[in-house]
């Protein structure tokens, strides 16, 4: 079985490589994406996202972090800007899949050249 590997990085805004990694491609069927790897939560419990998703990953979290950090956001006042751009009480209901969207809207906003309104608070 060929090993297929992708390169993903992760640019400034002028173009400075600031995050690579080496991704290697696997099939899954539609039952592994509904069940856990044996150990891959050890220690965690469940999920604190439940149905909708999985939670949202620490790397995503962090890369959010970095992307306010840019926009002078940082500690609390990047966290409770987070909250109001998802709508939460607390970033830990926030899914995978959310994360992402609103990483790529981040991105999108700052490739733009504008900054993200702050919401009302």
């Amino acid at each position: 079985m060929e090993k297929r590997m992708k390169l993903l990085e992760l640019r400034t805004l002028d173009g400075t490589v600031f995050f690579s990694m080496l991704v290697s491609e696997k099939e899954v069927s539609v039952e592994d994406e509904t069940e856990e790897s044996p150990g891959r939560n050890a220690g965690k419990g469940t999920s604190k996202v439940g149905p909708q998703g999985k939670e949202m990953t620490e790397p995503q979290r962090k890369f959010l972090y970095q992307i306010l950090g840019h926009r002078n956001l940082e500690g609390e006042a990047a966290e409770s800007y987070l909250k109001k751009l998802f709508g939460v009480e607390s970033l830990d209901t926030v899914t995978k899949f959310q994360a992402r969207k609103m990483i790529e809207r981040l991105l999108e906003e700052d490739k733009g050249g504008k900054e993200g309104e702050q919401p009302d608070g």
